[in-house]
């Protein structure tokens, strides 16, 4: 596949197909993803992150394929202003966690 000229490298944003089938998914019962990643309480929806080519491989994603990780949250967190940063800033710890463990 050609490289588009005009994204000067950034990534490319996934396909609309692709991301209805992602939310499809993260509608599914939120008592699958346990408790809000955040605090703990008992969580009202389930989010996604799509993380860039970098953090993918810190996941065990292919370069060549796009990750996703589901992650679920509580009201009063996903209404938070810095909910966003927080959110990727625990995945990372929680997989750096893992695999200083070895988990």
């Amino acid at each position: 596949m050609a490289k588009d000229p005009r994204r000067k490298g950034r990534p490319r944003r996934p396909s609309r197909q692709f991301r209805e089938a992602i939310r499809a998914e993260a509608a599914k019962d939120t008592h699958e993803f346990g408790t809000c990643l955040l605090c703990g309480e008992p969580p009202q929806m389930v989010g996604f992150w799509i993380p860039t080519k970098r953090f993918s491989r810190t996941f065990g994603f292919s370069a060549t394929k796009t990750g996703v990780v589901l992650y679920s949250l509580c009201q009063r967190c996903a209404e938070r202003p810095d909910s966003i940063p927080s959110v990727e800033e625990r995945l990372l710890e929680e997989r750096m966690r893992e695999q200083v463990l070895g988990v």
